[in-house]
């Protein structure tokens, strides 16, 4: 398996996730326009665990977006040789998944009927959203990894060596120091003055 390949899968996850549940929430603003509605038919079709979720994609997000910056740091970062519809290609198949199976297990669980996503054209409405979403999340990434290479460049220009070189051992540079060197420093000890 590929270096690229193997690290991209996590951030493809925590953007499909975040993706998802952006889409959802685009999905639901689009097809049901008048918020009254829209609370009243989200309540009804197993939605009473939003705001959970929200704040659950917000951690998703802020985590994948840390997890790609410690990626570059420490030189194993997310592949930019990926073409952006490749990945929102995978972003959308992994969030139109996503969204139809979370939608069917809402509706099942609380009893709804599953035509429920044929009214107001939600479950067509939802996948467009996807799509949106997807396309954005991937040009997002590439913009992420992008930003992220350059930070850890940086971060690696600023770094001062921590090797000094010695050419002989140390018994020899301890042998060629005067005795107290640099102990005249104000928090030194006394200097020995000859009497």
């Amino acid at each position: 398996m590929r270096r690229g390949v193997r690290l991209r899968r996590p951030a493809i996850a925590g953007f499909a996730i975040v993706g998802s549940l952006a889409g959802h929430a685009l999905a639901y603003a689009v097809a049901i326009r008048d918020p009254a509605h829209r609370s009243a038919h989200l309540w009804n079709s197993g939605h009473g665990y939003w705001r959970a979720a929200v704040w659950l994609g917000w951690a998703v997000a802020f985590a994948t977006i840390a997890w790609v910056f410690v990626k570059h740091v420490r030189g194993e970062g997310y592949t930019l040789r990926e073409p952006v519809l490749r990945n929102a290609a995978v972003l959308t198949a992994l969030q139109a998944t996503g969204f139809l199976v979370l939608e069917t297990s809402e509706r099942l669980a609380t009893g709804a009927p599953l035509t429920g996503l044929l009214h107001h054209r939600l479950a067509l409405v939802g996948i467009l959203a996807q799509i949106v979403i997807a396309l954005l999340g991937a040009l997002f990434l590439r913009w992420l990894a992008g930003a992220a290479a350059k930070l850890a460049e940086l971060l690696r220009a600023a770094r001062p060596s921590a090797t000094v070189p010695l050419t002989g051992s140390a018994r020899d540079v301890a042998l060629t120091l005067p005795p107290l060197a640099g102990a005249i420093s104000v928090r030194g000890p006394p200097v020995l003055l000859p009497s």
